[in-house]
């Protein structure tokens, strides 16, 4: 069960701040600077003040700032420019709620990095925005060195690094006549009974509900806002003229289309793109459902279970089963379940019996599915995994509902792994199995040739099945290599002589664990691949996992890339001969661009072109095939394929070296 992230954070803080001052051989800097002219995204009324730090060298867990405020302007919002990307519960921000702000004067401002964020060098943290009147100032002011710090090294017992003098700067409002909207948002939490009642004592209590609204063509421009209690008379957003929960939010923002993202312990987070506030945007509990109390992202019946046994314990409640904020779970909480729940009939129930064994560096696994399928049958399942018992942050799909034997390879030696999984059909994810742990094997072992997640969040398809592992791609056309048995510094391949064209992206991608080799020391960059492996490895690196009721004749049903060819196929990118596919055939050059470029066209990577004139730079152009001339000339443009002396060889085999540099090529263009 997940602990609410808030508290998690308000006990990091308050654990530092016991601790005693340790002395540091390094001194904070922080630093103003008035942006209100030179920020693209400012409006008329608003003032920007850029808050960044320096001096402070290493890895800062937390990251604590209390300033001061005073003026005719108030707090609007925040922008995080740093410590924004991981995944909870890692990384958190605790940001300002805007109407104690303007009551109080005061931002209390956190940065909590569970992982560390590497500092060197003038960091910026955030920028703050003020409103008013054109003309109106406000004056930010750090004028007490022992609340605001840097922690650096662990969260709790790490070393605490203070700024050296106080700062000050005055701001005024912008002139600027940007376009501007009014955002309006209207959270009616109509199956929630008895939400927090409003504070009357000045406290301005928080929901624990955060609403971002994210612009979709300006970076970095967010609106971000803790729905308080206060009534919207008082600044707040709680409207206390209806007795059912409503809060209200309204401002004026840049023009644009925005997400938005209204998240909360206890909820499954609502999300919807491309809105431009051309009417009040209303969301009810129907979209922002209250009952998520393990966090899954469904409401399931162990959710029920787990909230029923909280109203009959109190020592089993938790912030996650507090859906309406009064400080206990009882009937009120439960009732957002409805008289009628029966999740269990919605989505499948608990895989049984799960279990593993491992190798140096992989891991089988074996289950049983569900006693229930829920209300419809089960399409697959999801694996998590990781080295953090509370964060399995690795993931992998099965998109096969008979497969209960998978294979997670690439893992580290000697290394205790902590796996979950969950079944899933039309209506949704499951509840996760009790995590199991298993440790790897040493160095040594034999190694079997199953596949892995990558590394990434959304792997592809699975088997117990052997095969190399591989990542897609193609690209200039290298030489022969010859085994030198001196081991590359950063891979310790053996046998990466002669191809240095190729060894920068081998190195990255192992780095990565997109492409690993054929053994501990040997890479095989000449040998060529299988068109089965290079489906299944693009399927994975583009989360494509389209559903299909057939496939192509000669691939087996239980080959290690039955799925992934299956979904290509329903997807339009796999269209062999005819009904065959010729998976275990290694791969030409032109048919692996083709099938990257039907991927990419399809997600949106890249844009198809019916000009082919930069195909005449090639002197085999004549050889490449009909089929294959739109898909070649589009990824030319794109800069995927380069070509090597003057051609392409579109007949000739891919290589593992050429695919190592064209899927460092493909990540890039998804990345831009």
């Amino acid at each position: 069960m997940k602990i609410k992230i808030c508290a998690i954070c308000l006990i990091v803080t308050l654990a530092a701040s016991l601790l005693p001052v340790m002395a540091a051989d390094q001194t904070m800097t922080l630093l103003f600077e008035d942006v209100t002219a030179t920020d693209t995204t400012t409006l008329a009324g608003e003032s920007k003040i850029k808050v960044s730090i320096d001096g402070v060298s290493g890895s800062v867990s937390q990251l604590q700032c209390i300033l001061d405020f005073a003026g005719d302007l108030n707090y609007k919002s925040i922008t995080c420019l740093a410590n924004t990307e991981g995944e909870l519960p890692r990384v958190f921000n605790l940001l300002p709620n805007a109407a104690e702000a303007n009551a109080t004067g005061k931002l209390n401002i956190s940065m909590i990095n569970l992982d560390g964020m590497a500092l060197s060098g003038q960091t910026d943290l955030f920028i703050l925005t003020f409103a008013g009147d054109v003309g109106d100032e406000v004056t930010l002011s750090l004028d007490n060195l022992n609340t605001t710090y840097c922690m650096l090294g662990d969260s709790v017992a790490g070393e605490k690094i203070y700024p050296a003098e106080t700062k000050e700067i005055t701001a005024a409002a912008s002139e600027s006549a940007n376009e501007s909207i009014t955002a309006a948002v209207k959270v009616t939490l109509d199956r929630v009974t008895d939400f927090t009642a409003v504070d009357e004592s000045g406290e301005y209590a928080a929901s624990d509900l955060a609403l971002t609204l994210t612009a979709e063509n300006h970076p970095n421009y967010r609106f971000y806002t803790i729905l308080n209690n206060t009534p919207v008379s008082k600044g707040g957003h709680r409207d206390t003229t209806v007795s059912i929960p409503t809060f209200l939010v309204e401002d004026t923002l840049i023009a644009d289309t925005y997400t938005v993202t209204l998240s909360g312990t206890g909820y499954v987070t609502y999300e919807e793109s491309g809105v431009s506030f051309a009417d009040t945007l209303e969301i009810t509990n129907e979209a922002f459902i209250p009952g998520d109390v393990d966090g899954n992202g469904a409401v399931t019946q162990e959710d029920y279970d787990l909230c029923l046994a909280a109203t009959e314990d109190s020592a089993l409640a938790t912030d996650a089963t507090d859906f309406n904020r009064d400080g206990k779970t009882d009937q009120f909480d439960l009732a957002v379940f409805g008289d009628d729940f029966s999740p269990s009939t919605d989505v499948p129930g608990v895989c049984q019996n799960l279990s593993g064994n491992s190798d140096s560096d992989s891991i089988t696994l074996t289950w049983d599915a569900p006693a229930s399928s829920g209300s419809s049958e089960i399409t697959g399942y999801i694996i998590r995994y990781g080295t953090d018992e509370d964060a399995l942050s690795e993931s992998v799909r099965v998109n096969d509902a008979d497969t209960t034997t998978v294979t997670l390879s690439g893992l580290k030696a000697s290394t205790r792994y902590y796996i979950s999984i969950t079944a899933v059909n039309e209506a949704g994810e499951g509840p996760a199995t009790t995590v199991i742990d298993i440790v790897t094997d040493s160095e040594g072992g034999s190694g079997n040739g199953g596949n892995g997640s990558n590394g990434s969040s959304s792997g592809g398809n699975n088997s117990s099945g052997g095969g190399n592992t591989w990542s897609p791609g193609s690209g200039s056309n290298g030489g022969t290599g010859t085994d030198d048995n001196q081991a590359d510094d950063s891979t310790g391949f053996t046998d990466l002589a002669g191809y240095d064209w190729a060894k920068d992206a081998i190195v990255s991608l192992n780095e990565q664990g997109i492409i690993q080799g054929i053994s501990e020391t040997e890479f095989a960059p000449g040998s060529p691949i299988k068109r089965g492996d290079f489906i299944l490895l693009l399927t994975r690196m583009l989360s494509i996992s389209d559903p299909f009721t057939e496939n192509f004749s000669d691939v087996p049903a239980d080959s290690y890339y039955y799925n992934a060819i299956g979904s290509a196929r329903a997807a339009g990118i796999a269209q062999g001969s005819g009904d065959t596919f010729m998976p275990d055939n290694s791969i030409t050059r032109q048919d692996l661009i083709v099938l990257a470029y039907r991927a990419f066209l399809k997600l949106g990577y890249i844009e198809e072109t019916t000009d082919l004139t930069a195909l005449e730079q090639f002197s085999d152009r004549d050889d490449i095939a009909a089929y294959a001339q739109v898909g070649m000339a589009s990824m030319v443009e794109k800069g995927i394929i380069q070509g090597s002396d003057g051609g392409v060889n579109p007949l000739g085999n891919a290589t593992r070296a050429e695919v190592a540099v064209m899927c460092a090529r493909l990540l890039a263009l998804m990345a831009s």
